[in-house]
Protein backbone atom coordinates (compact mmCIF):
# COMPACT_ATOMS: atom_id res chain seq x y z
CA UNK A 1 0.00 0.00 0.00
CA UNK A 2 1.27 3.21 -1.20
CA UNK A 3 0.35 6.79 1.16
CA UNK A 4 -0.25 9.54 -0.77
CA UNK A 5 -2.10 13.34 0.14
CA UNK A 6 -3.67 15.33 -1.82
CA UNK A 7 -4.13 19.23 -0.92
CA UNK A 8 -7.44 20.26 -2.55
CA UNK A 9 -9.13 23.57 -1.80
CA UNK A 10 -12.91 24.66 -2.71
CA UNK A 11 -14.29 28.27 -1.61
CA UNK A 12 -16.57 28.29 1.47
CA UNK A 13 -18.99 30.80 2.30
CA UNK A 14 -16.04 32.93 3.95
CA UNK A 15 -13.64 32.51 0.75
CA UNK A 16 -14.45 35.74 -1.74
CA UNK A 17 -11.67 37.00 -3.77
CA UNK A 18 -9.78 34.40 -3.17
CA UNK A 19 -9.22 32.79 -6.91
CA UNK A 20 -10.16 29.44 -5.18
CA UNK A 21 -12.44 27.07 -7.24
CA UNK A 22 -16.08 26.60 -5.90
CA UNK A 23 -16.15 23.02 -7.42
CA UNK A 24 -13.20 20.82 -8.02
CA UNK A 25 -13.51 17.41 -9.86
CA UNK A 26 -10.28 15.15 -10.10
CA UNK A 27 -9.42 11.24 -9.94
CA UNK A 28 -7.15 9.94 -7.32
CA UNK A 29 -5.67 6.96 -7.66
CA UNK A 30 -8.34 6.03 -10.29
CA UNK A 31 -11.14 7.77 -8.17
CA UNK A 32 -13.36 10.28 -9.52
CA UNK A 33 -13.76 12.48 -6.65
CA UNK A 34 -15.64 15.90 -6.63
CA UNK A 35 -15.46 18.69 -4.09
CA UNK A 36 -18.14 21.15 -3.32
CA UNK A 37 -18.31 23.22 -0.49
CA UNK A 38 -22.23 23.62 0.18
CA UNK A 39 -24.54 20.27 -0.42
CA UNK A 40 -27.45 22.53 0.50
CA UNK A 41 -30.46 21.33 2.69
CA UNK A 42 -29.82 17.44 4.14
CA UNK A 43 -33.48 16.91 2.65
CA UNK A 44 -33.06 15.68 -0.98
CA UNK A 45 -29.12 15.71 -0.45
CA UNK A 46 -28.49 12.60 -1.51
CA UNK A 47 -30.35 13.07 -5.08
CA UNK A 48 -28.91 16.12 -5.58
CA UNK A 49 -25.44 15.59 -5.29
CA UNK A 50 -25.89 12.13 -7.42
CA UNK A 51 -27.79 14.62 -10.41
CA UNK A 52 -24.47 17.55 -9.76
CA UNK A 53 -21.65 14.75 -9.96
CA UNK A 54 -22.76 11.48 -11.86
CA UNK A 55 -19.58 9.87 -12.49
CA UNK A 56 -17.94 10.89 -9.17
CA UNK A 57 -17.16 7.79 -7.06
CA UNK A 58 -16.92 9.66 -3.86
CA UNK A 59 -18.78 13.53 -3.56
CA UNK A 60 -16.44 15.60 -0.63
CA UNK A 61 -18.92 18.59 0.90
CA UNK A 62 -18.54 20.43 4.05
CA UNK A 63 -20.20 23.75 5.46
CA UNK A 64 -22.39 22.47 8.03
CA UNK A 65 -19.19 21.09 9.90
CA UNK A 66 -20.94 17.93 10.54
CA UNK A 67 -19.55 14.25 10.05
CA UNK A 68 -21.35 12.22 7.48
CA UNK A 69 -20.71 9.32 5.97
CA UNK A 70 -23.31 8.07 3.50
CA UNK A 71 -22.96 5.24 0.44
CA UNK A 72 -26.16 5.48 -2.36
CA UNK A 73 -26.60 4.01 -5.29
CA UNK A 74 -26.20 6.08 -8.28
CA UNK A 75 -26.81 4.40 -12.07
CA UNK A 76 -26.20 0.79 -10.59
CA UNK A 77 -23.00 1.15 -8.52
CA UNK A 78 -22.13 3.22 -4.98
CA UNK A 79 -21.28 6.81 -4.79
CA UNK A 80 -19.94 7.95 -1.30
CA UNK A 81 -21.38 11.17 0.05
CA UNK A 82 -18.62 12.31 2.83
CA UNK A 83 -18.46 15.59 5.44
CA UNK A 84 -15.16 15.46 7.21
CA UNK A 85 -16.39 17.20 9.16
CA UNK A 86 -14.04 20.01 10.97
CA UNK A 87 -11.31 20.42 13.19
CA UNK A 88 -11.83 23.52 14.56
CA UNK A 89 -15.33 24.57 14.55
CA UNK A 90 -17.17 21.22 15.66
CA UNK A 91 -21.05 23.07 15.99
CA UNK A 92 -23.52 20.64 16.47
CA UNK A 93 -20.92 17.61 16.25
CA UNK A 94 -20.09 15.86 19.40
CA UNK A 95 -16.17 16.27 18.42
CA UNK A 96 -13.85 17.92 16.34
CA UNK A 97 -12.94 15.23 13.16
CA UNK A 98 -10.95 15.04 10.37
CA UNK A 99 -11.91 12.99 6.62
CA UNK A 100 -9.87 10.18 5.64
CA UNK A 101 -10.65 8.66 1.98
CA UNK A 102 -8.40 5.03 1.55
CA UNK A 103 -8.39 3.42 -1.40
CA UNK A 104 -6.92 -0.15 -1.61
CA UNK A 105 -4.82 -1.25 -4.51
CA UNK A 106 -8.06 -2.81 -5.59
CA UNK A 107 -9.74 0.23 -6.14
CA UNK A 108 -12.17 -0.05 -3.26
CA UNK A 109 -12.78 3.35 -1.05
CA UNK A 110 -13.36 3.46 2.15
CA UNK A 111 -14.37 6.93 4.05
CA UNK A 112 -13.98 7.26 7.80
CA UNK A 113 -13.57 10.09 10.23
CA UNK A 114 -10.98 10.59 12.92
CA UNK A 115 -12.19 12.25 16.07
CA UNK A 116 -9.24 14.60 17.38
CA UNK A 117 -8.43 16.92 19.92
CA UNK A 118 -8.25 20.63 19.94
CA UNK A 119 -6.00 22.46 21.54
CA UNK A 120 -7.94 25.05 23.98
CA UNK A 121 -7.94 28.64 23.32
CA UNK A 122 -5.47 30.81 24.17
CA UNK A 123 -7.11 32.89 27.15
CA UNK A 124 -7.96 36.35 26.47
CA UNK A 125 -5.94 39.14 26.81
CA UNK A 126 -5.97 41.40 29.88
CA UNK A 127 -6.49 44.87 28.98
Amino acid sequence: MVAASFDIAVAGNNDTGLGIPEVVTTSIEGVAVAIIHDSGDARGRDERLSEMFPDADVVVFGHSHLPWNEQVAVHGRVQHHFNPGSPTQRRRAPTCTIGWIDVSATGTVTCRHEDIERPDPAPPTPR
